[in-house]
Parts: C-alpha cells; structure tokens; sequence
C-alpha cells in the first residue's frame, strides 16, 4: 500500500541490539506478505485475483480463507452492513458497506 510504517524498539537489556534488529526484520517481512496478499490494489494479490475469478478459494492461502469466512460471517451478522463486496472494484476486508 506504500503506508509507512515506523517500529521503536526500547530494550536496554539487548547488547547492540543485535535480536531486535533480527526480530523487526521478521516482523517487516510479514508486513510485506500480508500486504502483496490481502491488498485489493495488487493484481498480482490473493485477495484481487480471487475478487475477479482468476483464484479459487479452496486453492487461496489459509489465513485468506481465514478472513474472508470471518468477513461472510460478518455479513450474515451485520444484515449486510458490512460486506466487502458492497463497493464497485476488488473486494476490500479492511473497508465495511
């Protein structure tokens, strides 16, 4: 998405901070997943190729079917309210109805 993001590590116990360089490396990488797989603006994403037919859910990552069978059943609950299907484009789980 290009939203930078800033990590502050205060561990006066680490001698050069040598581990929480190597854990905020991790953590970045992770960002950097979840990102090129959940994004609705990447053609290339899980999320926009199974938006548009091109991924068939049972073939998507598990945290994808993860959060989209939590989105549905949101759905179901809200009555429609939130629906990340509702606005025209790729279907979008950080945005409700």
């Amino acid at each position: 998405m290009g939203m930078p993001v800033r990590a502050v590590v205060r561990d006066a116990g680490a001698p050069g901070a040598t581990a929480s360089c190597a854990a905020l490396q991790d953590v970045f990488a992770w960002l950097r997943w979840v990102d090129a797989t959940f994004s609705p603006f990447d053609p290339r994403s899980e999320i926009s190729r199974w938006g548009r037919d091109a991924l068939a859910l049972r073939h998507a990552h598990p945290l994808v079917r993860e959060v989209l069978d939590r989105c549905e059943r949101l759905r179901a609950a809200t009555g429609g309210a939130f629906d990340i299907r509702y606005r025209p484009g790729p279907p979008d789980p950080s945005v409700p109805a």
